[in-house]
């Protein structure tokens, strides 16, 4: 599966029947819209393994314009195909993924960690771990020793200085993602995949742990992705996920 990949044979017909003008690309990068663009045309395409072995002699001829170009290329093709085979449903979930991002963002500006009920405890026993390499004292704090796994993850990131209110967006939007890849494992249905979607994450619950630093959030987001798994994967990774439930 290598969109890359220079070594390519094409029929006459399929090219007769492809714009070559209309390939913008003046490097590399023209092999990703040659193959968008048999796709388009309905052309058969099948990948045939090879033993690729690295250079012994000389140096590569791809510099950082290419490796640059080829990802703009795969954003100008993926948004060009949207706009021409979007269909309502499509833009509906569209427009609820961009209100889920700012309605996070607005909590990422608009609210104080401290605000929450026990945002100092949250604070406090990250703060232990970022700074004292401790646990908090359970006597001074009731999180201590409580789901230790986010307080981890958050402390290590306020290690590197990255704030935490940016850490908990972030959890927040992968705990999205895998909502709607769940979702989209359940029902083929697109009004069903929408509503459910929007339904989710726009849940009273969901709406009041975006608001502040809080260990439920990462649960979400790690049981979706469980879940996720459970549904897509092999029969260990269910038995793994009927364990950890």
């Amino acid at each position: 599966r290598d969109v890359t990949a220079g070594f390519r044979c094409y029929r006459s017909g399929v090219l007769r029947g492809i714009d070559l003008e209309a390939i913008a690309s003046d490097g590399y990068a023209f092999q990703e819209e040659m193959l968008l663009a048999c796709a388009d045309a309905s052309a058969r395409i099948v990948e045939v393994p090879v033993v690729f072995v690295d250079r012994v002699r000389g140096s590569s001829k791809l510099g950082g314009r290419d490796v640059a170009e080829f990802f703009l290329v795969v954003f100008h093709l993926a948004i060009k195909r949207f706009f021409r085979c979007a269909d309502r449903y499509t833009w509906a979930l569209l427009i609820a993924w961009t209100a889920l991002l700012i309605f996070h963002a607005h909590n990422l500006f608009a609210f104080n960690s401290y605000w929450g009920y026990d945002g100092g405890a949250h604070l406090d026993y990250i703060q232990s771990l970022a700074e004292g390499f401790r646990f908090p004292d359970p006597a001074t704090n009731y999180l201590a020793w409580h789901e230790p796994l986010y307080y981890l993850l958050m402390a290590g990131f306020s290690g590197v200085h990255i704030p935490l209110k940016v850490v908990h967006f972030v959890i927040g939007l992968v705990a999205a993602f895998f909502s709607d890849r769940l979702i989209r494992c359940l029902t083929k249905n697109r009004l069903t995949l929408v509503a459910a979607f929007i339904s989710f994450n726009f849940l009273p619950g969901l709406t009041e742990i975006s608001m502040y630093l809080t260990n439920e959030r990462l649960s979400v987001a790690m049981m979706l992705a469980l879940l996720w798994l459970m549904i897509r994967s092999p029969f260990r990774w269910r038995m793994i996920g009927l364990l950890a439930g």
